[in-house]
């Protein structure tokens, strides 16, 4: 996601397939973030500790931080960034497109 968001900005229309898009909306969850299936299965919190705990002493990355309905704030910031590079290259499109008409 991070090369379709970055690259997408700076123009590189190869980083915009179909697939990837499908792949993007799936991992979205039911409340519009998204999450990470290992949080679901592989992190589940020992009795008395928070996900958010568990989650903090598995995990290095520094810049993910697991928000409520066991969203992850990094890739949703990033999911975000990539759909909107998405839409642009779309609207692009349509544009190039009534202009030939």
């Amino acid at each position: 996601m991070e090369e379709a968001t970055l690259c997408g900005m700076l123009g590189y229309r190869q980083f915009f397939r179909y697939h990837w898009l499908e792949n993007i909306l799936s991992w979205q969850r039911r409340s519009g973030c998204f999450g990470d299936d290992a949080i679901d299965s592989k992190f589940i919190a020992p009795k008395g500790k928070s996900m958010d705990e568990e989650f903090k002493r598995t995990v290095s990355k520094r810049e993910e931080r697991v928000l409520s309905d066991r969203c992850l704030a990094h890739k949703t910031t990033v999911a975000l960034g990539a759909l909107t590079q998405y839409m642009r290259y779309l609207l692009l499109a349509m544009e190039k497109q009534l202009q030939t008409i």
